[in-house]
């Protein structure tokens, strides 16, 4: 089972690619924007979690949730949510 540690650490390993830094130099409390992500960097993040989680993640949802901690954890609640049958579900 996925967990919340495990989605931060997803979210950390490819935003930290996106702004050429470490993932333990992600701030998981930080917002998107104050860690330097644009529109475009939604994107790449949202589809490197989506094949990942194997979850279709409506992109709105990066802007909903504006953390890493708080998009994790909306994931994982959504992941949990998730009835089971194998199709990817639309967040």
């Amino acid at each position: 089972m996925t967990t919340l540690t495990d989605i931060l650490d997803i979210l950390k390993e490819v935003i930290a690619e996106e702004i050429a830094s470490t993932p333990d130099q992600v701030d998981e409390h930080a917002t998107f924007h104050a860690l330097g992500l644009d529109s475009i960097s939604a994107i790449v993040v949202l589809d490197y979690v989506e094949r990942k989680l194997g979850l279709a993640i409506n992109p709105i949802s990066f802007w909903d949730y504006p953390t890493p901690h708080l998009l994790a954890d909306y994931l994982l609640s959504q992941q949990a949510a998730d009835n089971g049958d194998g199709d990817k579900k639309a967040l």
